[in-house]
């Protein structure tokens, strides 16, 4: 069998689950082709630190962005000025 190594994908599945198990029912109904080659399974653990340590920032409003950049338009014009004046 000839593999194409351009479609190889990776999979995270949980520690519990039984991975052909897995393959069954997550994997190739997408894909009917699919199998999972054994010899490079890894076991691991992924930690969502987002989860756990994330803080909500909210965005800032369209009036303050507004008033940053005419301030930065501002004071561009006010440098382009100093720059391109005759001595």
């Amino acid at each position: 069998m000839q593999v194409d190594t351009t479609k190889r994908d990776v999979e995270n599945i949980p520690l519990k689950k039984d991975i052909e198990q897995y393959l069954q029912n997550e994997v190739l109904p997408y894909v009917p082709d699919a199998f999972a080659d054994r010899s490079k399974d890894k076991i691991g653990y992924e930690i969502a630190f987002n989860r756990y340590f994330y803080k909500y920032v909210p965005p800032r409003s369209s009036a303050e962005i507004k008033a940053e950049i005419l301030a930065n338009e501002k004071s561009v014009a006010d440098v382009l000025k100093v720059v391109l004046q005759d001595d």
